[in-house]
């Protein structure tokens, strides 16, 4: 529940999803003053600001920063999971982790989804894709939902 503030500095996370993430625990029932104020926060403001409640909210609930191989994965993992129940769509999940994959040089863990994104883009424009063995537009939805939960078995 915690891991999107364990890596926002690390992985810098969108503002956008921090807010949301923790207005959800305010809605959880966790509280403290300075999960308030970042739940109260908009997207506009200073990432510095956000990171500073982040940090503090962190402290609050007596939690580390991840960072690392440990933060792609908790934060591939999160991403991953709320994408198999429906909470992201498809195309968002892709493209963080295709996102993750370049800012982490094509991290090997999960280069699969930097390959899948690039499939999906393709599909999108062409009747053809190169990056992926016998994935078609009929069939991309169930290998990416296949791949997401073998991710998440092996590493997650």
């Amino acid at each position: 529940m915690f891991t999107k503030a364990q890596v926002f500095y690390t992985l810098s996370v969108p503002i956008e999803d921090i807010i949301e993430w923790a207005i959800a625990l305010l809605i959880l029932g966790y509280d403290s003053p300075n999960l308030r104020i970042l739940a109260g926060l908009t997207p506009v403001n200073d990432r510095w600001e956000v990171t500073y409640y982040v940090n503090k909210t962190l402290e609050d609930f007596n939690l580390a920063e991840l960072t690392g191989k440990t933060a792609v994965f908790a934060y591939t993992s999160v991403i991953l999971r709320d994408f198999l129940v429906g909470k992201v769509s498809q195309e968002k999940m892709l493209g963080e982790i295709y996102e993750l994959s370049l800012s982490w040089g094509y991290l090997e863990e999960i280069y699969d989804f930097y390959l899948l994104w690039n499939a999906v883009y393709d599909l999108k424009y062409n009747d053809i894709q190169f990056y992926w063995p016998n994935l078609t537009r009929d069939n991309v939805d169930t290998i990416i939902r296949e791949e997401a939960q073998k991710w998440l078995k092996k590493y997650g």
